[in-house]
């Protein structure tokens, strides 16, 4: 079932403890490629700020009911851009990481028109899989370490 009440918002600095608790939780270490251990706050402070301060990366929350839920990211690196998606567990299968991913391509699009996406994807990883098949990406490469799927911003 879809959520109707969802709600996708530009991050601002208040949301830093949110995404400090969600990038240390053991599902989203699980799904990450470089990080395996929790980031000491400290070091998360420091990288989000600079995420902020950066023209080449959006950050978007979705809130429910004013709750945060999730968030993307897409940080310019080269000619493409690199995304990152978390939901929480109880507010997955409910379309949360379509309208993120929507969201932000639609944003970065309108600003630097025929760029790439790419999601590097743990190649057990069958949701975060399907996910971008979903949103319209189509896998490049694979390696034993990394799944590969790139987009367009064009519709």
């Amino acid at each position: 079932m879809m959520i109707s009440n969802l709600r996708i918002r530009t991050a601002t600095p208040s949301d830093g403890p949110i995404l400090f608790e969600w990038v240390n939780r053991p599902d989203s270490l699980a799904g990450k490629l470089e990080t395996t251990e929790p980031i000491p706050r400290s070091v998360h402070d420091k990288w989000f700020s600079a995420r902020l301060s950066d023209p080449e990366t959006l950050i978007l929350i979705a809130e429910v009911e004013r709750r945060a839920v999730g968030q993307v990211r897409l940080q310019r690196d080269g000619g493409k851009y690199v995304i990152d998606v978390y939901v929480t567990p109880e507010n997955r299968g409910h379309g949360v990481s379509d309208k993120l991913i929507d969201a932000a391509i639609t944003q970065v699009s309108s600003v630097t028109p025929e760029t790439r996406v790419v999601a590097n994807v743990k190649p057990d990883n069958t949701a975060s899989a399907a996910l971008f098949e979903r949103s319209g990406f189509t896998e490049v490469s694979r390696t034993q370490k990394c799944r590969r799927f790139e987009r367009s911003t064009q519709t």
